[in-house]
């Protein structure tokens, strides 16, 4: 597949997130020199897809009824740029969701690019807590709620929650009250606009401790954005929801970041909690591991393999 077929079907995949909605598809700065020719020719004429440059997103916003922004970007810093600067107040109602040509950590391809993808291994969960009794999904730094978005709908009347990073966006240049993948009202804009947000419910850790009365028989744990003090503190925290079968997602578990890399903090959990297990479920993307949480039974170690 070339580089823009690559593209086109990357786009292509969230428009179909968003059903029969008017998409408006916007370039970045840094995109915009080397797809702004064949996104034109795309979506030009189109009745519910329109592209447009990235200073073009204010006055189009303006004057046509777009009810989300799809960003091609080159990498997550680039979005987060796209946000602070082309896209108007009025417009922060709208989902925006990013369409990344990189991941988070420079130089390594998106985990779309690679091996079992991220919402390849929802489909597959989707099937998988059908097996379990109805249940609960769990996201640790929910981002802008892509991954939500896509979960909420591969994983039938599962109940969603987001939980907050009690730790925050630790080195990352995106922090603080605006920014577009911390905040929660973006979160739910963008399962309002796959008609999901009424399942959706927010809950903050806070000092070790998490709201967790209603969340039991948790199917999925998803650890998305988040750092590796917060895929801790969270583990400790909801451990209580966990059934035999639960699934834990670690977006970044063979990540060698000091700050995101998740297989450590899941290690010194483990080591807490002697009284479970946990099975290697699916490796997906660069550096995910997906595992399956079971009973540890006399003599078991309790690590993953």
């Amino acid at each position: 597949m070339s580089d823009t077929s690559h593209v086109l079907a990357l786009i292509e995949s969230h428009t179909r997130l968003l059903g029969d909605q008017p998409v408006l598809i916007a370039t970045t700065e840094e995109t915009e020199t080397r797809y702004g020719d064949t996104l034109y020719r795309r979506y030009a004429g189109k009745e519910r897809s329109h592209y447009a440059e990235f200073h073009e997103v204010e006055p189009c916003l303006e004057v046509l009824p777009y009810q989300a922004v799809l960003v091609l970007a080159g990498s997550h810093q680039d979005f987060v740029r796209f946000c602070r600067t082309a896209v108007p107040r009025h417009a922060a109602d709208r989902p925006i969701l990013p369409v990344l040509l990189r991941g988070p950590e420079t130089g390594v391809a998106d985990w779309q690019m690679a091996g079992v993808t991220e919402n390849g291994l929802y489909h597959l969960l989707g099937q998988y807590v059908q097996t379990l009794p109805q249940g609960t999904y769990c996201e640790v730094g929910a981002g802008y709620g892509r991954s939500l978005t896509v979960a909420a709908q591969a994983m039938g009347s599962q109940r969603l929650y987001a939980i907050v990073d009690p730790h925050g966006p630790e080195g990352s240049e995106c922090t603080g009250p605006d920014c577009p993948l911390m905040s929660e009202a973006v979160i739910s804009h963008h399962l309002r606009g796959a008609d999901l947000s009424a399942r959706l419910r927010t809950v903050r850790i806070e000092g070790g401790a998490a709201d967790v009365s209603a969340l039991r028989s948790i199917t999925v744990v998803a650890f998305n954005d988040v750092t590796g003090r917060g895929v801790l503190t969270a583990l400790r925290a909801l451990r209580s929801g966990f059934a035999e079968g639960t699934v834990l997602m670690l977006r970044r578990y063979f990540s060698a970041s000091s700050v995101y890399g998740m297989r450590a903090p899941l290690m010194t959990w483990l080591a807490e909690t002697p009284d479970l297990a946990v099975e290697t479920y699916r490796e997906y993307g660069p550096y995910g591991k997906a595992f399956v949480v079971r009973r540890a039974g006399p003599g078991a170690a309790g690590l993953p393999d």
